[in-house]
């Protein structure tokens, strides 16, 4: 032991690099193992990721965008390829055109012959876009309202919009017409009983009568209507002021009808039919 104690004193240097060697490996070891953990997360961290973007690149979703309200979009998860890539390409930008043409045909449908009712002569007298004082704004809002049903009325006339014989004066014009019928046949006669050929000879009379009525009705109409189909059409109070902006809305409602109509004219006029029910 004394004389490794004299080796160790003589050789100082060598004896501190042993003692630093001995103490430095379990602590190099330690934090190897560290740093090795570390280095195995870092590449794990960064495989996901690569991966991800791998996988980001692999898959793309295509969109159909929805041109009808309520309507879901067209959504389509796959391999991005050019064919594909195209043909979207190509489905959007005609939906797109498909949209702006029928917007374009909608606003020009809408603008013509859309002249507003009280937007004409001075301007005390036009109601729309605004009253040009509150006098006139009172006054102007009692002759829309009198106007209101009578624009309806005109637009009945504009398209031969009009209702059927009426059942119940049709009945009472039949029977009239039965008793003239009978009486020409018996009268004079003792027997005033009708045979069986004379009362089908008056029952076609009657049908061929009934008939002709409707016809002639249909032959007067477009359609059948009434103003009872303008729900939007009913009668004010006479308190009643409404504000300009209801006063526009039944000019608005008042162009939707008149396209309605026009509408039911041209499909019945399509299918040849002389008059209708609307």
């Amino acid at each position: 032991m004394k004389s490794f104690l004299d080796w160790a004193k003589s050789n100082l240097v060598v004896s501190i690099i042993l003692v630093v060697a001995i103490i430095g490996i379990p602590v190099m070891i330690f934090f190897s193992g560290r740093w090795n953990t570390g280095v195995r997360k870092a590449a794990a961290d960064e495989a996901s990721a690569q991966a991800r973007e791998i996988s980001n690149v692999s898959s793309t979703t295509y969109t159909i965008p929805a041109i009808i309200p309520g309507q879901a979009e067209v959504s389509v998860s796959t391999a991005p390829n050019a064919a594909t890539t195209e043909r979207v390409r190509t489905l959007r930008r005609e939906l797109t055109e498909t949209t702006e043409s029928v917007k374009g045909e909608a606003i020009t449908w809408n603008q013509r012959d859309k002249a507003a009712m009280l937007t004409t002569g001075a301007p005390e007298d036009r109601l729309f876009p605004a009253p040009a004082n509150e006098s006139a704004r009172l006054r102007l809002t009692k002759r829309m309202i009198q106007m209101w049903p009578e624009a309806h009325k005109a637009l009945m006339e504009r398209f031969h919009v009009g209702q059927p014989p009426d059942p119940t004066a049709l009945a009472a014009d039949l029977q009239r017409l039965r008793q003239r019928e009978r009486s020409a046949i018996v009268e004079g006669r003792i027997d005033q009983n009708l045979t069986a050929e004379e009362s089908e000879t008056i029952n076609q009379t009657l049908q061929r009568a009934r008939t002709q009525r409707y016809h002639d009705t249909a032959a007067r109409f477009t359609v059948y209507g009434s103003m009872a189909m303008f729900k939007a059409v009913k009668p004010l109070g006479e308190a009643e002021v409404p504000p300009v902006e209801t006063l526009w809305d039944w000019q608005q409602i008042l162009w939707i009808h008149s396209d309605i109509l026009e509408a039911v004219l041209a499909a019945n006029s399509s299918g040849g039919a002389a008059g209708g029910t609307a």
